[in-house]
């Protein structure tokens, strides 16, 4: 048995390879213990395969692989097989190289450094203007209260509110909080909110209040001081 004839066989000893007749499979393997440049490449493809394998792929992955395959081979007339078998067995890696893709895709890099810079630069001398620049850059053009004392101001930014995602700014004193929701009367219903503008329940009391320089906004204020006046 020749090289070139040798390596087109090794398909056939790989993993998901089965048709190598006995006689195939024993001329292969004098020609590996014989040759060296065809038993390294042998010994590395074993190597390769141990460590593919232990990669833990997706459940049910490797079965359809396999399925296609035999499935595949199963069309094919036997004189072609060796043809088939290289063409298979791109067609696999293709399958998981997209599945390592997806992978990656899938699982967004943590830069743990650029997070804390990112909330820094948030927080950092907070004005009006500097969170309505912030919340612009997001999609969303917004009118930040002009009254609240922005050295209190701990976070800001998109929450989830009755099934929309609305600006939110924090302001703590101590252990007492504020929250401002900026709510738009093209999405929510707010009229009978706007008839009484004030409420509360369980420990935290709730302002209403129009913005004064947007009339389809409204700031719906949530806080746990008696009066306001602390965050002001």
């Amino acid at each position: 048995m020749d090289c070139k004839t040798a390596r087109l066989l090794l398909a056939f000893r790989r993993p998901w390879g089965t048709e190598l007749e006995e006689s195939e499979a024993e001329a292969l393997k004098r020609h590996l213990a014989e040759c060296p440049e065809c038993g390294a490449q042998a010994r590395a493809d074993e190597h390769l395969g141990r460590a593919v394998r232990a990669v833990a792929v997706p459940e049910g992955l490797r079965d359809r692989i396999f399925k296609q395959l035999e499935i595949e081979r199963d069309r094919q007339a036997r004189p072609r097989r060796l043809w088939w078998a290289g063409g298979l067995t791109a067609a696999a890696a293709v399958l998981l190289a997209l599945w390592f893709g997806w992978q990656n895709r899938s699982h967004p890099r943590v830069e743990v450094e650029q997070v804390a810079y990112d909330v820094f630069q948030q927080i950092a001398n907070p004005l009006p203007g500097t969170v309505e620049e912030w919340f612009q850059g997001q999609g969303v053009h917004t009118v930040a209260p002009r009254d609240f004392n922005y050295a209190l101001l701990r976070f800001y930014g998109l929450e989830d509110f009755e099934g929309k995602r609305v600006p939110m700014l924090l302001f703590t004193q101590g252990k007492d909080q504020a929250r401002v929701y900026i709510l738009s009367q093209t999405e929510f219903n707010l009229k009978d909110a706007l008839a009484n503008p004030q409420g509360g329940s369980g420990g935290c009391k709730v302002d209403i209040r129009p913005c004064p320089t947007d009339p389809r906004l409204v700031y719906l204020i949530v806080y746990t001081t008696d009066s306001l006046d602390t965050f002001l």
